[in-house]
């Protein structure tokens, strides 16, 4: 393992209502990456720059700081281990993030990756993708990946256990649970945190399925986005921030001198970072 953190950024590419807003708002272009002006491109007033080295420096122009002090930074620069543009693919993600990943707990090292920006940045899109199949997110991708260097290690045999859990409202709820698609979210079993007599910390009423392929995960994955969704309609605009965290145990034997790895996944969906003030009182000028 390389490194102990690692952090990336993604351009969320604009849709059509945005592009449309925009362009009827702004009048800013933005800067490539080759330093060029593109007024094709003129979607929003923030300038960005991005170099080959991780670097990103983001320009704030002054008609966006009107009502500030003068003094007011104008230049923000960032690094990162390396940035996805507007144009990236989900599999160039996969093959940066998802594959170090795989690699690092099959070593027997724990590994969680945070999917961290503002609602409708596209967290969960890169997390999970979309219905078409050559749009799937890290999760889906790293699953197959998985069995797929597991049957390839000879020396070795692998006991793999999913769990999913939402985090809602200081609550946590088993996404796994199908009885949970039934019932209001109001009656669902919240996941209940203690210590044993070892001080391990233990989960009540949270499923840990044992799976023997890609299909049985990608399964329990489907499933549990199902019932998020259940949850997210029950919910009302205001309070319908919730976390996801999707959790793949690894228990790898060795065959020849029978000692036990075991390695942690977790991928999690955080909520939108947005400030809820903020964003209940652009909903009530709405």
């Amino acid at each position: 393992m390389k490194s102990n953190i690692e952090t990336y950024l993604r351009f969320k590419p604009l849709l059509q209502n945005e592009i449309k807003h925009y362009n009827n708002n702004y009048q800013d272009s933005f800067i490539s990456n080759d330093n060029e002006i593109n007024n094709d491109l003129s979607f929003g007033a923030i300038e960005y720059e991005i170099n080959n080295n991780g670097f990103i420096n983001i320009h704030v122009p002054e008609q966006m700081r009107k009502g500030y002090v003068n003094d007011m930074k104008k230049c923000y620069d960032f690094k990162f281990n390396d940035i996805f543009e507007q144009n990236s693919t989900q599999e160039e993600v996969f093959e940066k993030i998802g594959n170090k990943v795989i690699s690092n707990s099959l070593e027997g090292y724990n590994s969680t990756v945070f999917c961290y920006g503002q609602t409708g940045s596209g967290k969960t899109y890169t997390m999970c993708g979309s219905k078409n199949w050559k749009e799937r997110g890290l999760i889906p991708r790293l699953l197959v990946e998985l069995f797929k260097r597991i049957r390839e290690i000879k020396n070795y045999s692998y006991e793999i256990f999913i769990s999913y859990l939402e985090i809602y409202n200081e609550n946590a709820y088993d996404l796994l649970d199908k009885a949970h698609s039934e019932v209001d979210i109001d009656n669902w079993k919240k996941i209940i945190v203690y210590e044993d007599n070892y001080n391990n910390i233990m989960l009540k009423n949270l499923s840990m399925i044992k799976v023997e392929n890609e299909q049985q995960a990608l399964d329990l994955l489907i499933t549990g986005n199902y019932i998020r969704h259940i949850s997210s309609t029950q919910m009302n605009m205001a309070s319908s921030r919730s976390h996801a965290i999707f959790t793949c145990i690894l228990e790898g034997r060795d065959l020849n001198t029978e000692v036990l790895r075991a390695s942690k996944i977790n991928m999690v969906d955080l909520a939108g970072s947005e400030r809820m003030k903020a964003n209940c009182q652009n909903i009530t000028s709405i």
